[in-house]
Protein backbone atom coordinates (compact mmCIF):
# COMPACT_ATOMS: atom_id res chain seq x y z
CA UNK A 1 0.00 0.00 0.00
CA UNK A 2 1.51 2.99 -1.24
CA UNK A 3 1.29 6.07 1.61
CA UNK A 4 1.71 9.93 0.87
CA UNK A 5 3.55 12.14 3.34
CA UNK A 6 0.66 12.42 5.61
CA UNK A 7 0.34 8.90 5.75
CA UNK A 8 -3.27 8.68 4.36
CA UNK A 9 -3.37 5.71 1.50
CA UNK A 10 -2.57 7.71 -1.75
CA UNK A 11 -4.51 6.58 -5.23
CA UNK A 12 -2.80 4.10 -7.29
CA UNK A 13 -2.26 4.54 -10.87
CA UNK A 14 -5.02 2.44 -11.78
CA UNK A 15 -7.61 4.42 -9.51
CA UNK A 16 -6.20 7.59 -11.27
CA UNK A 17 -7.01 5.51 -15.17
CA UNK A 18 -10.47 4.56 -13.89
CA UNK A 19 -11.65 7.66 -12.61
CA UNK A 20 -10.09 9.20 -15.68
CA UNK A 21 -11.72 6.80 -18.12
CA UNK A 22 -15.11 7.64 -16.23
CA UNK A 23 -14.95 11.28 -17.51
CA UNK A 24 -17.13 12.35 -20.28
CA UNK A 25 -14.88 13.12 -23.69
CA UNK A 26 -16.00 16.58 -23.52
CA UNK A 27 -15.08 17.23 -20.09
CA UNK A 28 -11.94 15.33 -20.67
CA UNK A 29 -11.00 17.84 -23.65
CA UNK A 30 -12.09 21.18 -21.78
CA UNK A 31 -9.34 19.93 -18.65
CA UNK A 32 -6.56 18.91 -21.32
CA UNK A 33 -7.51 22.51 -23.21
CA UNK A 34 -7.26 24.69 -20.30
CA UNK A 35 -4.11 22.63 -19.00
CA UNK A 36 -2.62 23.59 -21.76
CA UNK A 37 -3.97 27.52 -21.71
CA UNK A 38 -2.54 27.51 -18.18
CA UNK A 39 0.99 26.17 -18.87
CA UNK A 40 1.54 28.42 -22.14
CA UNK A 41 0.60 31.37 -20.36
CA UNK A 42 2.27 30.77 -17.22
CA UNK A 43 5.76 29.06 -19.47
CA UNK A 44 5.52 32.20 -21.91
CA UNK A 45 5.63 34.90 -18.67
CA UNK A 46 8.54 34.10 -17.21
CA UNK A 47 12.11 33.24 -18.02
CA UNK A 48 13.47 29.37 -17.75
CA UNK A 49 16.51 28.24 -16.43
CA UNK A 50 19.49 29.88 -14.94
CA UNK A 51 20.48 31.46 -18.38
CA UNK A 52 17.29 33.03 -18.27
CA UNK A 53 16.23 31.61 -21.61
CA UNK A 54 12.76 31.39 -23.06
CA UNK A 55 10.79 28.65 -24.48
CA UNK A 56 8.57 28.46 -27.29
CA UNK A 57 5.17 25.84 -27.25
CA UNK A 58 4.40 23.59 -30.17
CA UNK A 59 0.67 22.06 -30.29
CA UNK A 60 1.47 18.25 -30.54
CA UNK A 61 -1.81 17.06 -31.70
CA UNK A 62 -0.54 15.78 -34.56
CA UNK A 63 2.06 13.73 -32.83
CA UNK A 64 1.06 9.38 -33.57
CA UNK A 65 0.40 8.23 -29.94
CA UNK A 66 -1.78 5.69 -28.23
CA UNK A 67 -2.50 7.39 -24.80
CA UNK A 68 -2.36 10.40 -24.86
CA UNK A 69 -5.53 12.93 -26.17
CA UNK A 70 -3.55 16.31 -26.34
CA UNK A 71 0.38 16.67 -26.30
CA UNK A 72 2.31 20.20 -25.70
CA UNK A 73 6.01 20.64 -26.80
CA UNK A 74 7.95 22.59 -24.71
CA UNK A 75 11.45 23.16 -26.10
CA UNK A 76 13.86 26.07 -26.38
CA UNK A 77 14.15 25.96 -30.24
CA UNK A 78 12.23 29.05 -30.50
CA UNK A 79 12.74 30.31 -34.04
CA UNK A 80 10.02 29.19 -36.35
CA UNK A 81 12.03 29.40 -39.06
CA UNK A 82 14.97 27.19 -38.44
CA UNK A 83 12.88 24.96 -36.73
CA UNK A 84 9.55 24.48 -38.12
CA UNK A 85 6.62 22.82 -36.10
CA UNK A 86 6.16 20.25 -38.31
CA UNK A 87 9.59 19.07 -38.08
CA UNK A 88 9.52 19.15 -34.29
CA UNK A 89 6.77 17.03 -34.00
CA UNK A 90 8.44 14.48 -36.66
CA UNK A 91 11.28 14.33 -34.14
CA UNK A 92 9.47 14.46 -30.87
CA UNK A 93 7.55 11.01 -32.40
CA UNK A 94 10.68 9.56 -32.63
CA UNK A 95 10.88 9.17 -29.28
CA UNK A 96 10.04 5.80 -29.21
CA UNK A 97 12.94 4.86 -30.74
CA UNK A 98 15.15 5.07 -27.12
CA UNK A 99 12.80 2.40 -25.91
CA UNK A 100 13.65 -0.10 -28.68
CA UNK A 101 16.94 0.26 -28.26
CA UNK A 102 16.45 -0.99 -24.48
CA UNK A 103 14.34 -3.55 -25.84
CA UNK A 104 17.33 -4.78 -27.76
CA UNK A 105 19.88 -5.10 -25.51
CA UNK A 106 17.38 -6.50 -22.64
CA UNK A 107 15.34 -9.01 -24.92
CA UNK A 108 17.23 -9.50 -28.01
CA UNK A 109 20.75 -9.83 -26.24
CA UNK A 110 19.52 -11.38 -23.32
CA UNK A 111 20.40 -9.18 -20.48
CA UNK A 112 16.50 -8.36 -19.09
CA UNK A 113 17.95 -11.06 -16.30
CA UNK A 114 21.32 -10.32 -14.71
CA UNK A 115 22.97 -14.16 -13.56
CA UNK A 116 25.95 -12.84 -11.96
CA UNK A 117 25.75 -11.78 -7.81
CA UNK A 118 28.13 -9.90 -6.70
CA UNK A 119 28.13 -5.88 -7.61
CA UNK A 120 31.56 -6.13 -9.70
CA UNK A 121 30.88 -8.92 -12.05
CA UNK A 122 26.92 -7.48 -12.43
CA UNK A 123 28.96 -4.47 -13.91
CA UNK A 124 31.08 -6.59 -16.27
CA UNK A 125 28.21 -8.15 -17.44
CA UNK A 126 26.12 -5.29 -18.21
CA UNK A 127 29.61 -3.84 -19.83
CA UNK A 128 29.97 -7.17 -22.06
CA UNK A 129 25.96 -6.60 -23.19
CA UNK A 130 27.14 -2.93 -24.16
CA UNK A 131 30.11 -4.22 -26.19
CA UNK A 132 28.66 -6.97 -28.04
CA UNK A 133 25.36 -3.96 -28.45
CA UNK A 134 27.90 -1.17 -29.64
CA UNK A 135 29.43 -4.34 -32.25
CA UNK A 136 26.14 -5.61 -33.74
CA UNK A 137 25.34 -1.72 -34.28
CA UNK A 138 28.90 -1.35 -36.15
CA UNK A 139 28.11 -3.63 -38.27
CA UNK A 140 25.13 -2.52 -38.99
CA UNK A 141 26.07 0.93 -40.00
CA UNK A 142 29.34 -0.32 -41.99
CA UNK A 143 26.52 -2.39 -44.03
CA UNK A 144 23.93 0.36 -44.37
CA UNK A 145 26.74 2.66 -46.30
CA UNK A 146 28.42 0.51 -47.82
CA UNK A 147 25.13 -0.77 -49.85
CA UNK A 148 22.86 2.24 -49.51
CA UNK A 149 20.11 0.60 -46.92
CA UNK A 150 18.28 2.44 -44.43
CA UNK A 151 19.76 1.88 -41.10
CA UNK A 152 15.76 1.58 -39.68
CA UNK A 153 14.95 -0.99 -41.98
CA UNK A 154 17.83 -3.08 -40.65
CA UNK A 155 16.69 -6.02 -38.12
CA UNK A 156 18.65 -5.88 -35.10
CA UNK A 157 17.76 -9.52 -35.09
CA UNK A 158 18.68 -10.73 -37.82
CA UNK A 159 22.34 -8.68 -37.60
CA UNK A 160 23.65 -10.79 -34.48
CA UNK A 161 22.51 -13.99 -35.96
CA UNK A 162 24.76 -13.25 -38.75
CA UNK A 163 27.23 -12.68 -37.05
CA UNK A 164 27.05 -15.65 -34.90
CA UNK A 165 27.10 -17.56 -38.75
CA UNK A 166 29.98 -16.25 -39.99
CA UNK A 167 32.24 -15.82 -36.30
CA UNK A 168 33.85 -19.25 -36.88
CA UNK A 169 34.74 -18.84 -40.47
CA UNK A 170 36.41 -15.41 -39.76
CA UNK A 171 38.09 -16.68 -36.39
CA UNK A 172 39.42 -19.35 -38.66
CA UNK A 173 40.91 -17.10 -41.62
CA UNK A 174 42.75 -14.78 -39.39
CA UNK A 175 46.21 -16.08 -40.35
CA UNK A 176 44.67 -14.74 -44.04
CA UNK A 177 43.88 -11.16 -43.79
CA UNK A 178 42.50 -10.89 -47.42
CA UNK A 179 40.16 -13.69 -47.08
CA UNK A 180 38.94 -12.45 -43.70
CA UNK A 181 38.24 -8.94 -45.29
CA UNK A 182 36.24 -11.13 -47.80
CA UNK A 183 34.34 -13.06 -45.29
CA UNK A 184 33.56 -9.56 -43.47
CA UNK A 185 32.24 -7.85 -46.56
CA UNK A 186 30.21 -11.39 -47.66
CA UNK A 187 28.36 -10.71 -43.87
CA UNK A 188 27.82 -7.39 -44.21
CA UNK A 189 26.21 -8.30 -47.93
CA UNK A 190 24.15 -10.54 -46.20
CA UNK A 191 22.88 -8.45 -43.01
CA UNK A 192 21.58 -5.88 -45.64
CA UNK A 193 20.09 -8.13 -47.84
CA UNK A 194 17.04 -8.38 -46.01
CA UNK A 195 15.73 -5.26 -44.77
CA UNK A 196 12.61 -5.46 -42.89
CA UNK A 197 9.68 -4.02 -43.93
CA UNK A 198 8.39 -0.03 -43.77
CA UNK A 199 5.96 -0.02 -40.88
CA UNK A 200 5.27 3.57 -39.52
CA UNK A 201 3.04 4.16 -36.61
CA UNK A 202 3.68 0.53 -35.74
CA UNK A 203 0.83 -0.58 -32.52
CA UNK A 204 1.24 -3.90 -31.03
CA UNK A 205 -0.56 -5.15 -28.61
CA UNK A 206 1.53 -5.77 -25.04
CA UNK A 207 0.57 -9.25 -24.65
CA UNK A 208 2.53 -12.87 -24.52
CA UNK A 209 1.92 -15.44 -27.35
CA UNK A 210 3.11 -18.03 -25.36
CA UNK A 211 1.61 -19.24 -21.97
CA UNK A 212 3.89 -20.22 -19.44
CA UNK A 213 4.57 -23.76 -18.42
CA UNK A 214 1.99 -24.51 -15.13
CA UNK A 215 5.51 -25.50 -12.79
CA UNK A 216 5.93 -23.96 -9.41
CA UNK A 217 8.18 -21.24 -8.47
CA UNK A 218 11.65 -22.08 -7.35
CA UNK A 219 11.21 -20.51 -4.20
CA UNK A 220 14.02 -22.75 -1.97
CA UNK A 221 17.03 -24.20 -3.06
CA UNK A 222 17.27 -26.48 -5.51
CA UNK A 223 18.95 -29.64 -2.64
CA UNK A 224 16.03 -28.67 -0.09
CA UNK A 225 13.13 -28.36 -2.55
CA UNK A 226 10.92 -30.91 -2.73
CA UNK A 227 7.91 -31.13 -5.27
CA UNK A 228 4.29 -32.67 -5.71
CA UNK A 229 4.24 -35.71 -7.54
CA UNK A 230 1.65 -34.39 -10.09
CA UNK A 231 2.40 -30.64 -10.68
CA UNK A 232 -0.53 -29.96 -12.49
CA UNK A 233 -2.49 -29.80 -9.02
CA UNK A 234 -0.27 -27.31 -7.78
CA UNK A 235 -2.14 -24.05 -7.43
CA UNK A 236 -1.14 -20.46 -6.69
CA UNK A 237 -2.44 -19.44 -3.62
CA UNK A 238 -4.11 -16.09 -4.19
CA UNK A 239 -2.62 -13.03 -2.83
CA UNK A 240 -4.25 -11.61 1.14
CA UNK A 241 -6.13 -8.33 0.56
CA UNK A 242 -4.38 -5.57 1.88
Amino acid sequence: MQKDRSGKRAPSASAYCQARARLETETLELILSHTAHNLERHVLSEEVGPAGRRVRIVDGTGVPSFRSRSITLVTTLSDPDLYPADELRELYAKRWNVELHFHQIKIALGMDVLRCQSPEMIEKEILVHLIAYNLIRTFMQRAAHIHHVGLARMSFKGAPDTSRHFAAAVHAASSTPRKQDALIAEMLAAIASDPVPLRPHRSEPRAKKRRPKNYRPLTQSRHTMTLDQHRNRWKAKAPKPA
